[in-house]
């Protein structure tokens, strides 16, 4: 004979437990939304992907890959507020609904130089443009690293067929000590391959100050040496600005890129440069033995801009290198990329070591 009330209770039972699990995922909804993901895709206002650029929300940072897209994945919130920006384009601040819906999220940065409509009539030639320029640099920026900066920052570094090396994302503060260069990080990703000290021979993981610093790129260092085309006026990042393209050739290796000038009060704004390849371009002795380093790509680009005390400093820039290694009968490609955007600097990290320590890699 079955046994009703014996039945009924073990269906209240379950059915008020059924209840209690679905007001706690009710609850975890409610005080624990879902983060906010979507993908976003920057192009410029002549529909070509942009690469590099950085987007950045109020709690993490992202670069878009070489396509223009980055996954992006933020803290909950009904409307995610990014800010977007790159070394050739206007940056921009937009706000994205979580209700958006679509998979990808298209969003679309203004170009930075635009011609002016109104030309002072200079008579100084592009050199005579540069040698001043140049000479305002004591003036006009801060002595490297002295009291410290801060990045946002990816270094990329990939061996043969592309396999990562080195992955790293995160926050990097650097200031000068007894005249050497510490850093302190914060990362959020770091991934370092066991064999990557293998594959680093000329170009080392760490070397990302000649991005920061004015005097490290040699048009500065022998501006006389180079051949300057005609001066643009332009504007540029809302300042009246010049735009001089440079080449140089020596021994068949060819360095060409432009810088741009501000008008009122000559200062170097931007400069981004190429080198041609060069075969053969280092021979040292490594412990898979002697060994052939070529230069298969160079680009740097270096962004400056004034701070709260008036004087200029990096405030972002991108760095590529890539390179073929024989050694014997043997070759082996490697590509290192190094993207900054300046934050606010923190000294809050106690782990200061030698910038040639950013990395952990077995040499």
């Amino acid at each position: 004979m079955i046994n009703f009330a014996k039945k009924f209770k073990r269906m209240k039972t379950r059915i008020t437990a059924t209840i209690k699990h679905l007001t706690t995922l009710i609850a975890m909804s409610l005080f624990f939304p879902q983060a906010h993901s979507f993908v976003l895709h920057v192009s410029g206002n002549d529909n070509k992907a942009v690469a590099n650029a950085i987007v950045c929300a109020s709690d993490r940072f992202w670069y878009t890959d070489s396509l223009g897209y980055a996954s992006i994945n933020t803290a909950p919130s009904s409307r995610c507020r990014l800010n977007i920006r790159h070394v050739t384009y206007e940056p921009l601040d937009t706000v994205i609904a979580s209700e958006y819906g679509a998979d990808t999220i298209p969003v679309t940065l203004a170009f930075g130089l635009h011609p002016l409509k109104e030309v002072t009539v200079s008579n100084r030639t592009p050199m005579q443009w540069v040698g001043d320029a140049i000479a305002k640099i004591p003036g006009h920026y801060h002595i490297p690293l002295e009291s410290g900066v801060s990045y946002n920052s990816t270094i990329h570094m990939t061996g043969q067929d592309q396999v990562p090396l080195i992955q790293y994302s995160g926050k990097l503060n650097i200031r000068m000590k007894n005249k050497e260069m510490y850093v302190s990080n914060d990362p959020e990703q770091m991934h370092v391959s066991p064999n990557a000290g293998e594959h680093i021979y000329t170009v080392k993981p760490h070397e990302i100050t000649d991005i920061m610093g004015l005097r490290n790129h040699s048009i500065i260092r022998d501006y006389k040496r180079y051949t300057y085309d005609n001066l643009e006026w332009i504007s540029y990042r809302g300042a009246d600005a010049v735009k001089i393209g440079f080449t140089r050739t020596k021994k068949g290796i060819t360095q060409e890129g432009y810088l741009i000038i501000g008008i009122e009060d000559m200062a170097i704004m931007h400069i981004s440069y190429t080198i041609s390849p060069i075969k053969d371009w280092i021979g040292e002795k490594t412990r898979r033995g002697f060994t052939k380093t070529s230069l298969n790509g160079y680009y740097i680009a270096s962004e400056f801009g004034k701070d709260t005390t008036g004087k200029y400093t990096c405030v972002g820039g991108t760095k590529k290198i890539v390179l073929s290694m024989k050694t014997g009968k043997t070759t082996v490609a490697t590509s290192l990329q190094v993207n900054l955007a300046a934050t606010p600097f923190h000294d809050l990290y106690p782990n200061w070591r030698p910038l040639k320590m950013l990395i952990p890699y077995e040499l």
